[in-house]
């Protein structure tokens, strides 16, 4: 399940990306050299941002791959300590992915109600927020996992270390 969720929104946003550079250079080409930029070229660029960022969210999740700050490292932490650190911040980051999934699930609803649309190309803006939140409640559901699995590690050390006393 793991390799194909990561090769399926890998390929996605290599497309997406590939797509983005591609309508960068059209419009930076056409503005300079023909004076003619792509129109939309913005618009386009917003939504793919958007799809290319919630789309890697949850393999970088998975993969434990967020920019960390590593500010207590130099204090040498006991093991169970920094254990316990990685519950609390999983639960924490478990705590706020649901919370932004929610939030994304009430504005897809908002914007599909609404029927909003980009302002020059018109496209509608529920499908990228309904797939915000579709990744979104991916990642929520990874960083729930992530969280149980550091407290099973916690607990399975706690007891084993009792289990050889």
């Amino acid at each position: 399940m793991n390799a194909l969720l990561e090769r399926t929104l890998g390929l996605l946003v290599a497309v997406l990306l590939f797509l983005m550079m591609l309508s960068t250079s059209v419009d930076v080409v056409g503005r300079y050299v023909f004076n003619a930029p792509l129109p939309g070229a913005v618009e386009i660029n917003e939504l793919l941002l958007g799809i290319i960022i919630f789309g890697t969210l949850p393999m970088i999740t998975l993969n434990q791959d967020h920019i960390t700050m590593n500010l207590l490292d130099s204090i040498l932490l006991p093991d169970q300590v920094d254990a316990v650190r990685k519950i609390f911040l999983t639960a924490l980051s478990s705590v706020v992915f649901v919370l932004m999934t929610w939030q994304l699930w009430e504005q897809a609803l908002t914007l599909a109600t609404y029927g909003d649309r980009t302002s020059y190309l018109k496209v509608p803006l529920a499908p990228v927020a309904y797939f915000m939140f579709a990744t979104s409640a991916i990642t929520s559901l990874v960083v729930i996992a992530l969280t149980l699995s550091h407290a099973r590690s916690v607990w399975l050390s706690t007891k084993n270390g009792r289990d050889k006393e």
